[in-house]
């Protein structure tokens, strides 16, 4: 009998894809890493094939992947893998909202985070406030189930609220008189941060 690798590919995706989880927590980040990074291999595969089937699964597993990298301390490759990940649940939802809209609010939530430790607050400020949005839609029809989500997207937004804040006082000119001119100093301030592109990947052949 021949054997089709084909047809066992999405199950040994999804294999490796729980593989990374538990490597992930017994520590040995490095080799979670590896394990989803060829699970997401996989699912690109698999997505090109057929992506009604596939795409969901490949946007988790770049969303994994993400936490992963960030693990290892690669952070700006994380935060490009979870802009991808946006990318698709932005696709998905536009087709089915009340499936992905979950899904897209968590990965927002986490590459705010990501942006955030890289020091592009604005970006981040931006993902947090769309992923409360979305919460709070979401709350509005299954509040029991999505209550800890909303929750936890407001918390973060908040942080990032106070950290715009800090920095808006930090770079405020002072009122006070310059000691040897008599007026007041002008104030340096800092280019504003990079607008991080969250790319709208087109959608493979064949969909």
């Amino acid at each position: 009998m021949e054997v089709n690798p084909e047809a066992f590919l999405p199950g040994f995706a999804k294999s490796l894809n729980a593989q990374a989880r538990s490597l992930s927590d017994l520590g040995r980040r490095q080799e979670a890493l590896e394990a989803i990074s060829e699970a997401v291999a996989h699912y690109r595969q698999l997505a090109d094939a057929n992506p009604e089937a596939s795409l969901p699964d490949l946007a988790m597993s770049l969303n994994n992947q993400a936490v992963n990298l960030s693990e290892v301390g690669r952070l700006q490759e994380a935060l490009e893998v979870i802009s991808w990940a946006v990318s698709h649940y932005r696709q998905l939802v536009d087709m089915n909202p009340a499936a992905h809209l979950p899904d897209l609010a968590k990965t927002l939530i986490n590459m705010a985070s990501k942006l955030s430790a890289m020091g592009h607050h604005q970006e981040a400020l931006n993902a947090i406030s769309e992923a409360v949005d979305h919460c709070r839609q979401i709350v509005g029809a299954n509040r029991a189930a999505f209550l800890p989500t909303l929750a936890a997207s407001l918390n973060n937004l908040a942080s990032c609220l106070s950290e715009a804040n800090r920095r808006e006082r930090h770079w405020m000119p002072s009122s006070r008189p310059s000691p040897t001119t008599g007026s007041s100093p002008t104030p340096t301030r800092l280019p504003s941060s990079p607008t991080w592109p969250i790319p709208r990947a087109p959608l493979p052949s064949g969909w």
